[in-house]
């Protein structure tokens, strides 16, 4: 059976939680991986968490770099479908991480709120 798309993300965000020192290297590199590839099952509150675990991973994590890109442009597509609370946690992790997109995710979560 396949695995709910919010738990993988459950998954991601347990990983950034975790002290670095306790973190597994290859099973946090795997769960992300899988995450960035499922990134199109994701809702858009998944999205915004996903995008906070990432930028707190940081960006000298490649699969956290990945992710964070991935999920901020499919975050551009959902912006309409954030909840008020989703919205700050994804600002800040676009503001912390910079991916390339933050600028038009920004935007669009802008447009909405008009």
């Amino acid at each position: 059976q396949r695995v709910h798309p919010e738990h993988v993300e459950h998954a991601v965000g347990a990983v950034a939680l975790l002290p670095a020192e306790l973190r597994d290297r290859q099973l946090a590199e795997f769960i992300l991986q899988v995450a960035t590839t499922r990134i199109v099952e994701f809702s858009a509150h998944c999205l915004a968490c996903a995008c906070w675990s990432a930028a707190t991973l940081g960006s000298d994590c490649a699969p956290a770099a990945a992710l964070l890109e991935a999920a901020g442009a499919h975050s551009e597509a959902k912006a309409h479908n954030l909840a008020v609370s989703d919205v700050p946690v994804l600002a800040w992790a676009l503001a912390v991480a910079r991916p390339p997109q933050a600028k038009k995710v920004l935007s669009a979560i802008l447009d909405v709120a008009k």
